[in-house]
C-alpha cells in the first residue's frame, strides 16, 4: 500500500534527517493522487498524515482529524513554503523535490531540540 511505504520512507528520514531525490520523487507520485504533475491543495493534507504517522501519532485518530479538517493550518504552512516559487497555487515536482527534504529535517531539528530542552528542564 502506497501510504504504508510513505510513512516508512518518512520514519527513516526523520531518524537520520535526510531524504534523497529519489525517495522524494516517489513520496510526489504518493501525494499527486489524481496524477495532474502537481500537489493541489485537497492532497496536501494526506503528507501531513502520513508525517503524524511517522512519527508515532495513532493512524486511526490522523485519519479522523484528516476528515473533520483538523489540519488547516499545517495545509497553509506547507503551501506557504512549497508554493513559494511562481505561487501558482500548486505544488510542481521540482518545487516538492527542492523543499521537502529541508523540511524533513527541520522537522527532525525541532524534534530533537525538545529532547534537548526536556533533558535540561529536569
Amino acid at each position: 500500500k502506497s501510504e504504508e511505504k510513505a510513512v516508512i520512507t518518512l520514519q527513516a528520514a526523520l531518524n537520520d534527517g535526510s531524504l534523497d531525490t529519489n525517495k522524494c520523487e516517489q513520496l510526489f507520485k504518493r501525494y499527486d493522487q489524481d496524477n495532474s504533475g502537481n500537489i493541489e491543495r485537497a492532497e496536501i493534507k494526506h503528507i501531513i498524515g502520513d508525517i503524524l504517522k511517522a512519527k508515532g501519532q495513532d493512524a486511526k485518530e490522523v485519519d479522523e482529524m484528516l476528515e473533520l479538517g483538523g489540519f488547516v493550518h499545517y495545509e497553509q504552512q506547507l503551501f506557504k513554503i512549497f508554493d513559494s516559487g511562481d505561487k501558482d497555487g500548486k505544488i510542481d515536482k521540482d518545487e516538492f523535490t527542492a523543499k521537502f527534504p529541508g523540511y524533513v529535517a527541520a522537522i527532525v531539528d525541532k524534534v530533537e531540540m525538545n529532547d534537548e530542552k526536556k533533558n535540561t528542564d529536569k
